[in-house]
């Protein structure tokens, strides 16, 4: 498909775009951006839409093959030759088997990816704009109003109580040297979640910020932490533990960054997490290529500061 070049001053504001988008009744649309203070991470931002292809993984379904599957054909980012979705906390039963049986099936898939008719790449470098499919023409852009109606459920205290020993128990035992706990809260919702994603994004803006509509599915978030990148054999990942507030002045800030980098809890933390990302990646990539690139650097964001590091290898 041909990839038309335009200057971002004839282009509407990517935002303004989702919000044509949704008001069209688009029932897949994609918004992947960055927060101010990020120059580094925030070259690029991508509105997608439509569906070529799609990929809805249940329960028992094949993750492996159905990725490869979507995945086979892709190209240039700038090109448009993109797959976008997301892999639920669920998916680990394809990667641990043995624990489907002790997690619940979810209400949502397990993992859903969709090939767009029509992208969006939004290059803030050079100035333009790489258009692949038809671009809305006289689309009204409504900005309605976001409200939490009520709280339907959450994680009863006790139950989170009965984890944590359960936690200890288990770390005294040598079953686990780390567990990572949370809560859920469910929450009924109406208005226009698009002005939720806005409210989140002023409110932590981060690397990593993202709107997704799959018909009547959404994910919404903002982070600062990558997961994992791969570009061409290279694969990297950087992990995140240890966190301090943002100080009220730049005295206070350089004050609270100087405690977490002295702190001996933090880095322990911090280390044995860049020691499980060595062995994760070392397990798909070249013996010997495995290296971390940076060690204990903090990232500032609006509220917090974090320790992060940087691994990569070079994949087999």
């Amino acid at each position: 498909m041909v990839v038309r070049k335009i200057p971002l001053q004839y282009m509407p504001k990517p935002r303004d775009l989702v919000r044509a988008l949704v008001s069209n009744g688009e029932d897949h649309v994609a918004l992947l951006e960055s927060g101010p203070g990020f120059p580094s991470r925030a070259r690029y931002t991508v509105v997608a839409w439509g569906v070529d292809e799609e990929l809805i993984i249940g329960w028992d379904g094949d993750l492996y093959g159905e990725l490869q599957r979507i995945t086979k054909g892709l190209g240039d980012l700038e090109h448009g030759d993109v797959a976008l979705g997301y892999l639920s906390y669920e998916a680990v039963i394809h990667i641990e088997p043995y624990l489907a049986k002790l997690l619940p099936k979810p209400n949502w898939p397990v993992a859903e990816f969709f090939k767009p008719a029509n992208v969006v790449v939004y290059d803030n470098l050079l100035g333009r704009a790489y258009v692949r499919g038809e671009l809305l023409r006289d689309a009204k852009i409504e900005h309605g109003d976001f409200e939490v109606v009520g709280r339907l459920g959450a994680t009863p205290r006790e139950s989170f109580i009965s984890w944590v020993e359960r936690a200890l128990e288990d770390i005294r035992n040598g079953e686990v040297f780390q567990v990572v706990l949370s809560r859920y809260e469910d929450y009924q919702v109406r208005g226009d979640l698009m002005t939720l994603y806005e409210n989140l994004a002023d409110l932590n803006p981060s690397p990593y910020m993202y709107y997704m509509r799959f018909r009547d599915r959404y994910i919404i978030g903002t982070s600062p932490e990558l997961l994992v990148k791969v570009e061409g054999n290279i694969v990297e990942t950087h992990p995140i533990a240890g966190t301090r507030p943002r100080g009220a002045d730049a005295w206070e800030d350089l004050r609270l960054e100087d405690e977490l980098m002295g702190s001996i809890k933090d880095r322990a933390e911090h280390v044995m997490l860049v020691d499980l990302a060595r062995n994760d990646l070392g397990k798909v990539c070249r013996f010997g290529t495995v290296r971390v690139k940076e060690l204990y650097a903090v990232e500032k964001y609006q509220s917090v500061q974090h320790l992060v590091s940087r691994v990569e290898g070079v994949l087999g």
